[in-house]
């Protein structure tokens, strides 16, 4: 009777370790592929700006799609990474006379697996598909020069990680740096001059999204030392980006 308790205990442990090793390996697994995912839309993104000498708009990271387009303005695109780089893209050069010359279609510049996209209906285009992660979260991307906060010779996208939280609310007590009138709202994207420096929509006005781009390595691995006190239990440890991908 010992013996087969002692059989049972010992099946039941390598159970239990091959379970935690197959739950290890599934999250590492993602992690890869969220790496991957950010690394394609770079390439996609920089040869896209090759054709076009400029980026596509950004896609208003935590903000609602709806909010995107408010009359005719513009202000982001939740899709615009699938509908600029995972389709034809048509090219209107403008002219001297003020008017536009067709040069034709570019791209695509990439292409998405079904598990990269979801669907949702955009105001302006319909139904249209964001880029996602393997944890079904938006991919933030950043393009605007003037909200761009790391790649400035690039763009700056981001995965929040397997929790889904980037970032900070910037009330930490961490000092990041940022000039006079970031609030920890976002307000990029209203078509307003809300910090009041002369630039509408700029970096200043992000909110969450921009500041993920604050934990750089050093940083991650001088808060992991520190522990999560007070002044740091704001800041995301997970998040995956193309500025510092480890």
């Amino acid at each position: 009777m010992m013996e087969l308790l002692v059989v049972i205990l010992l099946i039941a442990f390598m159970m239990a370790f091959l379970a935690m090793v197959f739950v290890n390996n599934i999250a590492n697994a993602k992690i890869k592929a969220a790496k991957t995912l950010i690394h394609k839309l770079d390439v996609a993104l920089n040869m896209y700006y090759q054709d076009f000498r400029e980026y596509p708009p950004d896609t208003g990271y935590g903000l609602e799609p709806s909010k995107g387009t408010q009359g005719m303005n513009t202000y982001f695109d939740t899709g615009s990474l699938y509908r600029y780089l995972g389709q034809k893209v048509q090219w209107k050069k403008p002219s001297q006379n003020g008017g536009f010359t067709d040069m034709g279609s570019r791209g695509p510049y990439c292409e998405f697996t079904e598990k990269e996209l979801k669907v949702y209906t955009d105001p302006k285009w319909g139904e249209s598909f964001m880029v996602i992660d393997p944890w079904f979260h938006p991919i933030g991307y950043i393009g605007d020069p003037r909200r761009k906060i790391h790649n400035r010779d690039g763009v700056d996208l981001f995965s929040a990680g397997p929790d889904g939280v980037t970032a900070s609310d910037d009330k930490s007590g961490v000092n990041h740096n940022f000039p006079p009138g970031y609030d920890g709202d976002n307000m990029a994207y209203d078509g307003n001059d809300n910090d009041g420096d002369g630039i509408v929509d700029n970096a200043t006005e992000l909110g969450r999204a921009v500041l993920n781009g604050c934990l750089t390595k050093n940083k991650k691995n001088s808060l992991k030392n520190i522990g999560n006190s007070d002044k740091t239990q704001n800041e995301v440890l997970d998040d995956i980006n193309n500025w510092d991908p480890e």
